[in-house]
């Protein structure tokens, strides 16, 4: 019996993951071609993906043949590992949530808005109604640490 890899691994996902992976060391890109030929992804678009990352500063090259998070993925890598330790910050429920009113903010650029439901989700807040949001208040963090975090994450400033 053969097996197949029914989803297909989107490049630009890959090389993300293998980049927060590696923590503080770089990443060769002969690593980042093995990794990538193992999905059917070839040298030449994992090349051409981590020039298009390059572009975005979520990747940067460190020296030649090697690769690490850039500047705009950090912040993104320390959130998702703020999260994976939220079970440590958790407090008792008291019944009370915290909420975010968006509908003064504009939906018809769809770019802004994907980056404001992402930093939403990215603290927890889910969408009640449209352009309402809702989190349980049982995470350690003030509300002005809350909106901090929320346009550090891209939720424009109304």
């Amino acid at each position: 019996m053969t097996s197949s890899i029914d989803a297909k691994v989107q490049p630009k996902h890959l090389l993300l993951e293998l980049l927060l992976a590696s923590g503080d060391d770089a990443l060769p890109v002969s690593h980042a071609v093995a990794a990538g030929a193992v999905f059917g992804i070839s040298e030449n678009h994992v090349r051409v993906t981590l020039a298009r990352l390059a572009a975005q500063d979520m990747a940067q090259a460190t020296e030649r043949g090697a690769w690490r998070l850039g500047a705009a993925a950090q912040s993104l890598a320390q959130d998702v590992a703020h999260w994976r330790h939220t079970a440590q910050r958790l407090r008792p429920w008291n019944g009370q949530y915290v909420a975010v009113h968006c509908s003064a903010l504009a939906r018809s650029d769809r770019a802004a808005t994907r980056q404001r439901e992402r930093a939403l989700h990215l603290l927890g807040f889910g969408e009640l109604q449209r352009d309402f949001w809702l989190r349980p208040d049982n995470i350690e963090a003030d509300i002005a640490a809350i909106r901090t975090r929320l346009h550090a994450l891209g939720l424009e400033a109304q």
